[in-house]
């Protein structure tokens, strides 16, 4: 990529090499002549210079001469030459540099009437708009009435130095945003300076305009917004921009006590209860990044005042606004945890939420695991470009994973999206992986979409892997797509795996795609029947007859004979079930009989529970359901009987099945709310709708935030749409109930001790809960500059005690770390951080005394 001379570049990813280009430098200029003798070539360049009778050469040779290889001035030029703006005959007219150019093409003017009532406003609007306008959008917030002149100018003179989407035109470059805004590099002549100069002004002026525009639209900050308050649609006017960008012209035009205004504005709700008006305007758009922008513009403004004042020996109340803001950012990453990620997709598939909110939400989620499943969730949901920025920000989730077997599952639901460009590195993320089965697992569900050149590095993983099922399990999948010449190599590999029945399962699937397939197979029943261990023989040789079908029959007697003389109660069982699917239908039915009857003997109720849960669902498949429900009933453990009752239910009528899962869910209510959350997950894919209101109810009796989430995020894919707002609202109440615990510790702080930091901590609502903060800190350092040493550790406590202190194995020294300021782009919020941010920065202030 290319980019100007000190251009920060905070997302691209190292390694990188900087190579920089002057613009008089040899390969600079021979590129530059090749791009303009390509341009002037082509239509309409080429008809137009035929007319003037200008050589291509000649006008090449002019360009790069007069523009001093600058890029861009080339491209204004012929520009203009296109839009009958200049002729290319007089290309030794042109000014020697960019600065004199913009001069005389954009502010030399003979009328100055319409200069400064139609040009100069015209031309310090979209220098200061953060995004490109309608020709009536830039007249109204250029303040001129007459809409032809506007449309006249970006059509005509403005038009080679403005882009055109669509009919919404912006600056082009930013040099020549720079320039309006009076910034120039290098020697110019004092006209040119004065001129700038008017421009310059012209921009600050329109951001005043843009602001004053908006904030009147909103109602004034007068009355605290009020109209935005009580018609929150008109956040959208002009498709949302005074919510992306009011706080940015406020702090440019030098009125940054405005930008802390807005975003103090508040809603009254209720007695002593009120909302701010800013977040929710936010919050319903789904435009929470743009937000937290704002707070961070506005916690740096805070920042910058706190030390220019500490310097200065001066009282520094800005450390209140600085507080404020932390805890605001605490209470959004707080709201965003309150919500699962199956409820957030619910949420986009009924309509409640639109995608752009949920994307919005889902790259707030400081957890990697559920910021992957998030965003993997929603790629189906997304246009572009937001999906392509989805599936790359879901990508990055998955490597920040540091589980193996969690980031083996996102790696395998985001393998289906991923284009081909990714998927060596969705290959490199799974190969990263420490646990060797959990990396296999990786691989195995990559393999599908992985190239061909991609299958020598995967058998190399497999020889890696010393893990007996996973080396079994990337040989088997890795037999579908196996080139001969490696065959035999992946043969070895199988033959040196030590447990029979993996080792088994791999021969098992190579003998399949093998043209000696037979000898194989041979070797694999041979290693089976030569097996001493009773139930590592009895599984072999299950897995040779379940991979190689019915020619096997001859296995069934020694299969049979081992599983009868089994001591162990479970496992005869379990393996008399399972022979049964391979025997004659006349002989099944002995054999499971003797299997329940083994089963009815146990007295261990959670073995007899894990027995039948294993029966239901791999075995008998609904056979002899009636006694496998009354053997369930027989369990007294109302957390084991419902998850028995759940597996039996999928396989049974609709009728029975109902009644079956009510007597689970009442099952459900007797048990703790770990154990009940867990039920409620099995049992939601099953439950009819009044079965779901039922257990959304047993998940608002759930004291304890995790388990209700959990529960919440079970139950969301399955809910009716009128259930879905309800599920939400939990989670709300969970939000609020959570900070009234932390109100119960912290008023026993308060009332015994007087000191005002625990109850700052407790406030229900994230900017109440900010301004209780901030309230404490003016007071904390109302006094003197010096005075903040003693109060550091106080004033970091107030954000610990808001944002719960940093997490185990996370160093509290760290920085908090953004990602991107910008709108569309991820932060991650640790808890902690802040505090100890805040706190080292009154430390070095304290120490400049």
């Amino acid at each position: 990529m290319t980019c100007r001379t000190g251009t920060d570049l905070p997302a691209l990813r190292r390694p990188w090499q900087a190579l920089s280009i002057g613009a008089g430098d040899r390969s600079n200029t021979a590129d530059l002549r090749r791009f303009l003798t390509a341009a002037a070539g082509a239509e309409p360049l080429a008809s137009l210079l035929a007319r003037h009778r200008v050589p291509v050469r000649a006008l090449v040779r002019d360009l790069v001469e007069r523009c001093g290889g600058v890029w861009v001035y080339s491209r204004y030029v012929l520009d203009e030459i296109r839009y009958g703006a200049r002729s290319p005959a007089e290309l030794d007219l042109l000014p020697g540099d960019l600065a004199h150019y913009y001069f005389e093409c954009l502010s030399a003017s003979r009328d100055e009437a319409a200069w400064s009532r139609v040009r100069l406003p015209v031309l310090g609007t979209p220098a200061a708009a953060a995004e490109p306008l309608t020709v009536d959008g830039l007249a109204r917030l250029a303040g001129v009435t007459d809409r032809a002149a506007v449309s006249e100018l970006c059509a005509g003179r403005l038009r080679p130095f403005l882009t055109d989407d669509g009919g919404c035109y912006g600056i082009y470059h930013t040099s020549l945003r720079e320039f309006l805004a009076g910034m120039l590099r290098g020697h110019v002549v004092d006209g040119v300076r004065s001129r700038v100069g008017e421009l310059a002004a012209a921009t600050r002026e329109a951001h005043d305009r843009i602001a004053d525009h908006y904030l009147d639209l909103f109602g004034g900050l007068g009355t605290g917004l009020a109209r935005l308050g009580d018609d929150p649609a008109v956040a959208g006017a002009d498709g949302g921009y005074a919510l992306r960008h009011l706080t940015h012209h406020l702090a440019a035009a030098g009125r940054v006590g405005e930008v802390h205004r807005v975003l103090a504005c508040e809603r009254a709700t209720g007695p002593g209860t009120s909302r701010n008006l800013w977040f929710d305007a936010h919050n319903s758009r789904g435009t929470v990044d743009d937000y937290l922008a704002d707070v961070a513009r506005a916690r740096r403004h805070a920042e910058a005042d706190t030390d220019g004042r500490v310097v200065a020996g001066r009282p520094a109340p800005g450390i209140a606004l600085e507080i404020r803001y932390a805890l605001i950012t605490a209470g959004v990453t707080t709201l965003t945890a309150n919500v699962p990620v199956p409820l957030l997709l619910r949420l986009v598939t009924s309509g409640v939420w639109p995608h752009t909110r949920a994307l919005a939400h889902a790259r707030h989620l400081h957890v990697p695991g559920d910021r992957a499943r998030a965003l993997t969730g929603l790629l189906d949901h997304l246009p572009e470009p937001d999906r392509t920025t989805a599936l790359a920000d879901a990508l990055a989730a998955v490597r920040a994973i540091t589980d193996g077997v969690q980031r083996a599952e996102q790696v395998g639901a985001l393998a289906p999206h991923l284009p081909d460009h990714l998927l060596a590195q969705a290959f490199a993320t799974a190969t990263a992986i420490g646990d060797e089965q959990a990396r296999a697992d990786a691989v195995v569900r990559l393999l599908h979409y992985l190239p061909d050149s991609f299958v020598p590095d995967v058998l190399a993983i497999a020889r890696a892997t010393d893990d007996r099922f996973g080396r079994a399990k990337i040989l088997s999948w890795l037999a579908l797509c196996l080139p001969d010449g490696l065959l035999d190599e992946a043969l070895a590999l199988a033959r040196q795996i030590s447990g029979t029945p993996n080792r088994v399962w791999a021969l098992c699937k190579l003998a399949q795609h093998d043209a000696s397939g037979d000898a194989v197979t041979r070797e694999a029943v041979e290693t089976a029947l030569a097996t001493e261990d009773p139930w590592e023989r009895i599984r072999a040789l299950l897995t040779i007859m379940s991979e190689l079908g019915d020619g096997h029959a001859s296995l069934l007697a020694p299969t049979l004979a081992a599983a009868t003389g089994l001591e162990s109660v479970p496992g005869k069982v379990i393996a008399l079930c399972a022979i049964a699917e391979y025997l004659p239908e006349a002989e099944q039915d002995d054999v499971i009989t003797e299997a329940i009857a083994g089963a009815a003997t146990l007295d261990d109720e959670e073995q007899l529970a894990d027995l039948l849960v294993r029966l239901t669902t791999d075995c008998l498949q609904g056979r002899r359901s009636d006694e496998l429900l009354a053997l369930a009933r027989l369990v007294r453990d109302p957390g084991l009987r419902a998850r028995v009752l759940r597996h039996l239910a999928a396989h049974l009528l609709a009728a029975e099945r109902e009644q079956v899962l009510s007597e689970a869910l009442a099952n459900a209510a007797e048990i703790d709310e770990g154990e009940r959350a867990h039920v409620i997950r099995l049992l939601a894919p099953l439950l009819a709708e009044a079965q779901l209101t039922r257990a959304v109810a047993e998940a608002k009796r759930m004291s304890d935030g995790f388990y209700r989430s959990h529960a919440l995020g079970a139950l969301a894919p399955h809910l009716p749409e009128h259930l879905v707002g309800e599920a939400l609202s939990v989670g709300r109440v969970e939000h609020r109930r959570r900070h009234d615990r932390r109100r119960e510790h912290a008023g026993v702080g308060a009332r015994t001790t007087g000191h005002p930091i625990p109850a700052a901590s407790a406030g229900r609502d994230p900017s109440r809960r900010a301004g209780r903060g901030a309230d404490l800190a003016s007071r904390v350092v109302s006094g003197c500059a010096p005075g903040l040493a003693r109060r550091r550790d106080a004033t970091a406590r107030v954000l610990r005690g808001t944002r719960g202190g940093h997490r185990p194995g996370e160093d509290p020294r760290q920085e908090r770390q953004f990602a991107g300021t910008g709108g569309g782009q991820a932060r991650q919020v640790r808890s902690g951080t802040d505090a100890d941010h805040a706190a080292g920065r009154y430390q070095r202030r304290a120490g400049r005394q």
